[in-house]
């Protein structure tokens, strides 16, 4: 792995696959690969145990799998997976450990990473894979992964596990933003991995990565090369300015009467016809709001109602069921943090249609209910105002048992009830 440590080089040639050696490269672009933390834990390991007649193993939440064919172990093996935090610089959600670690099997075993939940922060699905972390610290990006726009699906084979994680190698930068009046948000179009190819097409980048002897590594971002950038738009309210190739300058609108969002919109030049687009969407809001993430996804931000206060209890909304579903936070006291409890004084809920979540669960089906872990935190209160953050890390539904966790932020005015 030392060759990955090195600075890895694109060199940009045109559309051309002809390289003229007289001809200087007109981009050079140098990705110096990235060392990085090994994810925490996140929930306990699923184990299953796997012959030679092969079989699968899922994540909790079922967005990761393991498929192993027949005769990829010659005995019963265990195969596990865990959730842990994503560390890629270019990752998105959650990335998952898989064991047996070093083993190598005799059939390559399937990994399938379901992005359903990520599908809104995934704009450039050409561009995504699932990466490993090697011993060295460098997430590496593999060739010969197949990404299914239909079934929002991604899969790759290998011999051998780590821990793996979902990644977009181009993308712009935020993904998404919330943003109030008149405030301004920078845009970048982004390279995380450079892709080194004898051709140094321009499909080079806007085709999936074909499989190699070497992966690609993962670095950090680089501006993309202006060779790609065709065109910036902007569909919603508000203001582009300042476009410098691979960078934008958003500017909101001075006056939001409603939560309401702009998309932009960085169309690439592309090998074939058709368009090739990156997506940054921002969302614009007005007086009183929420934000929220389930499952690790991409935060989705919505209207919310004035938070009422009975005293030293404060009760916060949001109208007609605008953001998915109903979602309702209550605490008693002032600044600070709230842990969830069992007598209804600081609670979460969100319920859809199909599910509805709450801050208390269950360790097993015979087990005591418990509250989640986590809590409400007040950062600020008074002049008519609210805002927060909150963290569910345990949110359950029917039976209690804990299938997921929440995360996000709120600002709100503030009335007597």
């Amino acid at each position: 792995m030392q060759a990955a440590l090195g600075a890895w080089c694109l060199l940009v040639m045109g559309t051309a696959c002809k390289k003229d050696p007289a001809k200087q490269p007109d981009d050079l672009v140098i990705i110096v690969p990235k060392k990085t933390p090994v994810g925490e834990a996140l929930d306990p390991a699923v184990n299953r145990m796997i012959g030679p007649q092969g079989g699968t193993v899922s994540s909790p939440d079922n967005t990761f799998r393991i498929i192993v064919p027949a005769g990829a172990v010659s005995s019963d093996t265990y195969f596990g997976v865990q959730t842990i935090t994503n560390t890629n610089v270019a990752g998105k959600g959650r990335a998952f450990r898989l064991t047996p670690h070093g083993k190598q099997f005799a059939k390559p075993v399937t990994l399938e990473y379901v992005y359903t939940a990520f599908k809104d922060s995934l704009t450039f699905p050409i561009s995504a894979g699932l990466s490993y972390q090697d011993a060295a610290g460098v997430w590496q990006m593999p060739g010969g992964g197949i990404v299914d726009t239909v079934t929002k699906t991604v899969k790759i084979q290998t011999s051998h596990f780590s821990d793996w994680a979902l990644m977009e190698r181009v993308s712009l930068n935020p993904v998404s933003a919330s943003l109030g009046e008149g405030t301004k948000q920078t845009v970048k179009a982004l390279l995380y991995n450079a892709v080194p190819n004898p051709c140094h097409c321009l499909d080079d980048l806007l085709q999936p990565l074909p499989p190699r002897g070497n992966p690609y590594p993962v670095g950090e971002p680089v501006p993309l090369p202006a060779k790609y950038i065709k065109g910036w738009k902007l569909t919603g309210p508000g203001n582009l300015n300042n476009t410098t190739g691979n960078v934008v300058e958003y500017q909101a609108p001075a006056t939001i009467t409603n939560n309401r969002s702009a998309t932009i919109q960085l169309e690439l030049n592309g090998p074939a016809q058709g368009k090739y687009l990156l997506l940054s969407t921002i969302s614009l809001i007005g007086d009183s709001w929420i934000e929220m993430s389930l499952h690790g996804g991409a935060p989705v931000i919505f209207p919310a109602t004035p938070c009422v206060r009975q005293g030293d209890q404060y009760f916060l909304a949001n109208p007609e069921d605008e953001g998915g579903g109903y979602f309702a936070i209550k605490w008693v006291g002032g600044l600070g943090t709230h842990g969830f409890d069992l007598k209804n004084k600081t609670t979460w809920h969100y319920n859809t249609t199909a599910t509805g979540y709450v801050s208390m669960y269950m360790p097993n089906p015979d087990g005591e209910l418990l509250p989640s872990a986590g809590g409400i935190t007040i950062t600020k209160l008074g002049n008519g105002r609210v805002e927060g953050t909150f963290s569910v890390e345990q949110a359950s539904y029917n039976n209690f048992k804990a299938v997921t966790t929440a995360k996000g932020k709120f600002s709100a005015k503030l009335v007597n009830g």
